[in-house]
């Protein structure tokens, strides 16, 4: 009896044994479940941020940021932004005074003939470009057969004896006390020699522009060596300073040998009709809204603030009151392109309009 109790009760442990283990092991199995969904959870959260880093990052590669129109105005509650006013180089015609300085010395023999048979060209050129103008001769009457069927609103002479080396003192005297200069008026300055200018106030730095006036310089000289002779002529010295003139006033150089003369001439009254404005009235304050760039065909350009510096000098602009100037050795053609990038005021409208 003792024995098939002690077995029963062996078989009620076992039993309660084998109970106790399953439980347990129902219990990690249920615990292990829950482990595995955590870390499933876990896993697919994980998952999830990544692919959001991922879009954003794909998003912040792909930002393009927004440009403004320059012809669209700010509303009222907009921030504040970066707005473009563009320019073209158009062709544009005030009335211009001309000074043409004719060599008269000796040596000038053979290109005065030239000159009196293609003088009338040159101004009738003129007159079929429909170029509003007034031309003052500067030379001596009795040496050069000027052209005479003209009014004196028109053409005017003054007798002047301009030698081989004094071209730019004689016209710079001309120009600062004889010349009745209309204000609305742009200058034209015409050197006609085989020769260099020299000596003292004969330099580029010696040339007399009123102030406030534009000018240009064109001149027609000798362009081989000294004493060269080419097309049936020979000159006397290369034309330095007045062709340094011309390039930094962006005007004409021609040479006094060329052989046909009428083209030249036609050349020349050509590139007076087609010269550009370099002068542009801005439509906002610069005082109040700073310009952050100025552009030129999408190449930033410098701002001139030392007054020491030539304008003839150095590729670049200034501002003066509310107009923009292009610097004369600033390259600027019919057809290009100034932007002016500036900051107008917050919660202003900005009324922009292309010139």
């Amino acid at each position: 009896m003792i024995l098939i109790n002690s077995h029963n009760r062996l078989g009620k442990c076992l039993t309660m044994i084998g109970v106790f283990f399953a439980a347990l092991a129902l219990s990690s199995c249920a615990r292990f479940d829950m482990i595995d969904g955590k870390t499933q959870n876990s896993t697919d959260q994980i998952s999830g941020d990544g692919t959001e880093q991922a879009d954003a990052q794909a998003n912040r590669e792909n930002f393009q940021p927004q440009v403004l129109d320059a012809s669209i105005s700010l509303e009222e509650d907009e921030e504040l932004y970066l707005v473009t006013q563009s320019y073209e180089g158009t062709e544009v015609q005030p009335f211009l005074e001309l000074v043409l300085a004719m060599d008269t010395s000796w040596s000038m023999h053979q290109e005065k003939k030239q000159l009196e048979q293609n003088l009338k060209r040159f101004i009738d050129r003129l007159i079929e470009l429909n170029v509003k103008f007034r031309m003052n001769i500067l030379g001596n009457p009795h040496k050069f057969d000027f052209p005479d069927d003209y009014s004196s609103d028109l053409l005017e002479i003054h007798k002047t004896q301009v030698n081989e080396s004094n071209a730019i003192q004689m016209l710079s005297n001309f120009v600062k006390d004889d010349l009745n200069l209309r204000p609305e008026a742009d200058l034209h300055y015409i050197f006609v020699s085989d020769s260099n200018a020299k000596g003292n106030g004969n330099r580029q730095a010696d040339l007399y522009v009123p102030k406030g006036f534009k000018h240009i310089v064109h001149a027609i000289v000798g362009l081989q060596k000294a004493y060269s002779s080419y097309n049936g002529c020979k000159i006397v010295a290369v034309g330095q300073e007045f062709i340094d003139l011309a390039k930094t006033t962006q005007g004409t150089v021609l040479d006094v040998c060329a052989k046909d003369w009428e083209a030249m001439v036609v050349t020349l009254a050509d590139s007076i009709k087609n010269r550009v404005e370099r002068d542009f009235e801005l439509d906002f304050n610069p005082e109040e809204e700073k310009p952050v760039q100025i552009k030129l065909n999408g190449r930033i350009l410098a701002e001139l603030r030392d007054s020491n510096v030539a304008d003839d000098q150095q590729e670049g602009y200034r501002i003066v009151g509310s107009r923009l100037i292009l610097t004369q050795a600033t390259q600027f053609a019919i057809g290009d392109k100034i932007d002016v990038i500036f900051r107008p005021n917050q919660k202003k409208k900005s009324k922009l309009s292309k010139k």
